[in-house]
């Protein structure tokens, strides 16, 4: 019998994902394999984050303050609607160029996670942007788009969760299904940051602990005569919660 289970441990923004669980040599018994079966099937679906909102949401947790920072949509004017994604997505680089020029001036950085889309709405090619907020944005993102496009509207980014942005931002792709074939569902800023994924070992038997003053989202354990599976979603900062609804699905 193992004496440790193994931990993996990530950390996206606030929030705090853990699993831990016992890893044994399976024997050859019809019964064994179906117990460890039960055990390892559950370990991979909680330790893989394979889907393109998953992957997303990984991103956003660890990038945004939903406190602080911006979801914008950006349409375009009749006269200069754009006729492929490509002129769309210049456009929008070149907002992007600007309002960078604008923040470097003043000491401020810029990070986002945009995705255009062009299949609904008429296909009509439009952008989806998700930025950080500097205190002074409304009234420059409204100038800059001006020269390219028609209407900007911007709300606060606690408006959806970090889940309901990323389903949001791969929802064209998704249900539409992509231009090309390896075409990206999102497009990020180079300093867009990444979860903290750390590994470790515990007793067998031993509980898994959310971090003090962590709130608990989602707890679950599994035993069987195979090993112990263990799952553990915690938001870090309660004090930030608009409301006990779970991000992750």
């Amino acid at each position: 019998m193992a004496k440790t289970e193994h931990i993996k441990i990530l950390q996206a923004g606030d929030f705090w994902y853990a699993i831990q669980y016992t890893s044994l040599a399976g024997g050859v018994s019809k019964e064994r394999r179906a117990a460890k079966h039960g055990i390892s099937s559950q370990v991979r679906e909680k330790i893989n984050f394979r889907t393109s909102v998953q992957k997303l949401w990984l991103i956003l947790a660890s990038t945004f303050n939903p406190k602080r920072d911006l979801f914008v949509s950006l349409t375009y004017r009749d006269d200069d609607l754009p006729k492929t994604p490509e002129e769309a997505n210049k456009r929008l680089k070149a907002w992007f160029r600007e309002l960078r020029k604008y923040r470097r001036e003043r000491g401020q950085d810029m990070v986002y996670v945009y995705s255009t889309e062009g299949l609904h709405s008429g296909m009509r090619y439009h952008h989806h942007v998700l930025i950080n907020g500097t205190g002074d944005d409304y009234k420059i993102m409204r100038q800059l788009w001006d020269k390219n496009g028609d209407q900007v509207e911007i709300h606060p980014y606690y408006k959806k969760t970090h889940w309901e942005h990323a389903e949001y931002l791969t929802k064209e792709p998704r249900e539409k299904g992509r231009r090309h074939v390896g075409d990206r569902m999102w497009k990020q800023s180079r300093n867009v940051k990444r979860p903290v994924v750390t590994y470790d070992d515990a007793p067998v038997g031993s509980d898994l602990l959310p971090p003090p003053g962590a709130y608990v989202e989602d707890h679950s354990e599994t035993i069987n005569t195979y090993g112990r599976f263990q799952y553990l979603y915690c938001r870090l900062n309660s004090s930030k919660l608009n409301n006990k609804k779970s991000d992750l699905k």
